[in-house]
């Protein structure tokens, strides 16, 4: 008798268990973007949550734009995860993490991490990075693009990855 209630419970726990879905907003800055002496920022806002935004600067040599973008999703998903989120809408303006996210990093996994031209993918460490946070969150991660500037989320987390890299401690929203 006992162990039939433990078993329905445990059934009504994972059947009628509340999905937790949220959307987020990255970016990635990058100031002297991949010249010496460039600083870059990653800005991750969740609207839903302003409390778990979070900004940090770019770690490693390589300072572009584009890692900071990787990053910033990277980031974005991870946080995701430890808010217990089931999937994720990862909404950023920068086209070339949709893409890889939603076209590319298949193909580059099965080619041994070469584009289409035959030649080893750019940021392939990042990328590599992104997929396995993907993989490792147990969600359903969806990646959407929003025009840069055209939406308050797109700019605060703009601006979260702005003041990574600034010297002043001073910041508004």
């Amino acid at each position: 008798m006992k162990r039939d209630r433990i078993f329905t419970l445990f059934l009504s726990l994972t059947i009628f268990r509340k999905m937790y879905s949220g959307e987020v907003y990255v970016d990635g800055a990058c100031r002297g973007n991949g010249q010496p002496g460039a600083r870059g920022g990653v800005g991750v806002h969740f609207p839903d949550l302003p409390s778990q935004d979070r900004s940090r600067e770019l770690g490693g040599e390589r300072q572009t734009n584009q890692r900071a973008g990787i990053q910033a999703a990277t980031d974005a998903v991870r946080a995701g995860a430890d808010l217990g989120y089931d999937a994720i809408v990862v909404k950023t303006d920068n086209k070339n993490v949709v893409n890889a996210h939603n076209d590319w990093m298949g193909k580059w996994r099965s080619n041994g991490w070469r584009n289409c031209r035959g030649k080893p993918v750019v940021n392939r460490d990042d990328f590599e990075e992104l997929q396995n946070a993907i993989d490792d969150s147990g969600m359903a991660v969806r990646f959407e693009h929003t025009p840069a500037g055209c939406s308050r989320g797109n700019q605060i987390a703009e601006d979260l990855a702005r003041y990574a890299y600034q010297d002043s401690g001073m910041f508004f929203l």
